[in-house]
C-alpha cells in the first residue's frame, strides 16, 4: 500500500506526516523590565498581569502584557492558582447500632428582633434523634460550646460517663473556633468524649445536625417573626420538645425519637433480663426434645421453644435505619 491511501485511511494530512518541530531557543529576558518588575513590592504584589502592565506604563515603559507575563512568569510573581484535583479529607460515614455511640454538634444563629441575633448550640444523638445537649445565648464563644456539651452528658449519663466503659462516645464536629479551642477540648477529654473534627467544606461528615438545624430554621425560624431574645429562647425549646416528643422521622419508622428510643431501651432489657429457673427450664425442655414432643405454648420443639431465645432473635435482627428522610 502506498503513503496516500494509509494516510487516507488513518485520516491524516501528508502535511502532518512530514512536519519536524523545530527547536527554538527562549527568548532573551529584557534586563531594564526586569529591574522594572523588582521594583514592584508592598501592596504592589497583589495586581495581576494586565495590572502591572498599566503599573508599567504608568512609570514611563511602553511593553505589551504578553511580555510583562513572561517576565514576571521568571521572576514567579504570578499570581497563586486554586491547584484543581484536590479533595479535602473526610471522615467516614457510618451508622450506629444504638444510643451514645456517635453524637455530631453544630450552631446556627437566629434572627431575635431588637436583640439582633442568637446563637442556637445542638448536640443530636446519632441513632435515635434525639436532642441531647442545648443552648440558646447571645453569645457564641467556647464557653457556650462547653454548656452545651456538659448538658449533653449530664443528660445522658446523670453520674458521667462510666471509666470502664467499653464503647468511645465520639462527638463530630466542624472546624469552627468554638469547637477547636483549647477550652472545649480541655472539657471534652474531662468528661470523656473523643472529638472527630470534619474535613474542610464537608458538611456530608456531620448530615445528622446539618439536617435539623435545616428542619429548625424551616419548621420553626422562617415561619416567626421574633420580637426579641426571649421569643425567639421560647420558640427553640418548644420545638426541641415537639421535636423530641411528637414529631415524626421518617428514619425512626414515623415515630418521635423519645418514643423509638424508650421502645428500643425495652427490648434491650426484656432480651437481657434472665429468669431465676432458667437452668431447670433448658434441663426440662432438653428432655422433651428428646421425646420428640412440643412445647404447647410455642409449638417448637427443644431449644427453639425457649421465648427468651426468641426475644434475642427478634432484637438483633431489629431495622437498621438508614440516613435519608427525617
Amino acid at each position: 500500500m502506498g503513503l496516500a491511501p494509509a494516510l487516507q485511511a488513518a485520516g491524516l494530512a501528508k502535511s502532518s506526516y512530514y512536519y519536524q518541530p523545530i527547536a527554538r531557543e527562549p527568548r532573551a529576558l529584557d534586563e531594564e523590565l526586569l529591574a522594572a518588575l523588582r521594583g514592584v513590592t508592598g501592596r504592589e504584589l497583589v495586581y495581576g498581569v494586565r495590572k502591572v502592565s498599566k503599573l508599567m506604563r504608568r512609570r514611563g515603559r511602553k511593553d505589551n502584557w504578553k511580555k510583562v507575563y513572561r517576565h514576571m512568569g521568571a521572576l514567579k510573581m504570578l499570581q497563586p492558582r486554586k491547584r484543581k484535583g484536590l479533595k479535602p479529607a473526610t471522615l467516614c460515614l457510618f451508622s450506629p447500632l444504638e444510643s451514645n455511640v456517635l453524637w455530631e454538634g453544630d450552631l446556627t444563629y437566629v434572627p431575635v428582633g431588637v436583640d439582633g441575633m442568637a446563637f442556637a448550640f445542638a448536640i443530636l444523638d446519632c441513632y435515635d434523634w434525639e436532642v441531647v445537649g442545648e443552648l440558646f445565648s447571645q453569645r457564641c464563644r467556647a464557653i457556650e460550646a462547653v454548656e452545651c456539651l456538659r448538658k449533653a452528658v449530664e443528660k445522658r449519663f446523670p453520674g458521667g460517663i462510666p471509666e470502664g466503659r467499653k464503647i468511645i462516645l465520639r462527638l463530630r464536629l466542624d472546624r469552627g473556633g468554638q469547637y477547636i479551642a483549647r477550652e472545649f477540648r480541655k472539657a471534652a477529654k474531662e468528661l470523656g468524649v473523643q472529638l472527630e473534627f470534619c474535613g474542610i467544606q464537608s458538611p456530608n461528615d456531620k448530615a445528622r445536625i446539618e439536617n435539623f438545624i435545616g428542619k429548625y430554621k424551616i419548621e420553626e425560624v422562617w415561619r416567626n417573626d421574633y420580637a426579641d431574645f426571649v421569643e425567639g429562647k421560647t420558640g427553640w425549646h418548644d420545638y426541641l420538645m415537639w421535636f423530641d416528643e411528637e414529631r415524626l422521622h421518617q428514619s425512626l419508622g414515623y415515630i418521635p425519637p423519645k418514643e423509638f428510643r424508650e421502645r428500643r431501651a425495652a427490648e434491650v432489657s426484656k432480651c437481657q433480663a434472665v429468669p431465676e429457673n432458667a437452668s431447670e427450664v433448658i434441663l426440662e425442655r432438653n428432655s422433651e426434645s428428646d421425646d420428640g414432643s412440643n412445647d404447647p405454648e410455642t409449638g417448637f420443639s427443644g431449644s427453639a421453644a425457649n421465648p427468651q431465645k426468641e426475644v434475642c432473635s427478634k432484637s438483633v435482627s431489629s431495622k437498621i435505619f438508614t440516613l435519608s428522610g427525617v
